[in-house]
C-alpha cells in the first residue's frame, strides 16, 4: 500500500511491540539504545517517539505497538502515536504485519483530518 510517491526525505517509522523491542534494540547502536530507554518508550500503544541523527535532525520514528492483549481491544492502534508525531512525511517500514496494514494505514489517515470550514480563525 501507498498513499504518496516515496521521497528521499521521508523518515521511517518503525512499528514496535512491547514483545518485539528487546530484540530490537539488540540489533540497534548504543546511541539509540540509550535515547530509547532514557525516554522512557516500551512499545506500548499510543507511544511515539523521533530518534535524532547526529546532526539534532530526525534519524527515525518509533511507534508502539502494545502486545496482543492491548491491541485486541480496539482498532487504528497505531493512530494515537501518529498524532504525537511532528510534522512531516513518513514511510512505515516495518512493524505491522501485512493483513492489518491498510487498517492501520486507514487509521493514520483518518487521525490526521480535520474539518474545519466553520471553524472560526484567530487574527494575531
Amino acid at each position: 500500500m501507498q498513499f504518496a510517491a516515496q521521497t528521499s526525505n521521508a523518515i521511517p517509522v518503525h512499528v514496535i511491540s512491547e514483545d518485539r523491542l528487546k530484540n530490537w534494540l539488540k540489533d540497534q547502536d548504543r546511541k539509540t539504545q540509550n535515547w530509547v530507554e532514557t525516554n522512557g518508550f516500551g512499545g506500548a500503544l499510543g507511544q511515539a517517539l523521533i530518534v535524532p541523527a547526529h546532526d539534532g535532525a530526525p534519524d527515525f520514528a518509533l511507534i508502539g505497538f502494545g502486545n496482543s492483549q492491548t491491541r485486541s481491544r480496539g482498532r487504528f492502534h497505531i493512530a494515537a502515536a501518529a498524532a504525537k508525531l511532528p510534522k512531516g512525511t513518513y514511510d512505515l517500514v516495518d512493524g505491522i504485519p501485512s493483513k492489518e496494514l491498510t487498517h492501520e494505514a486507514l487509521g493514520w489517515l483518518l487521525q490526521s483530518y480535520q474539518f474545519n470550514r466553520y471553524k472560526s480563525t484567530k487574527s494575531m
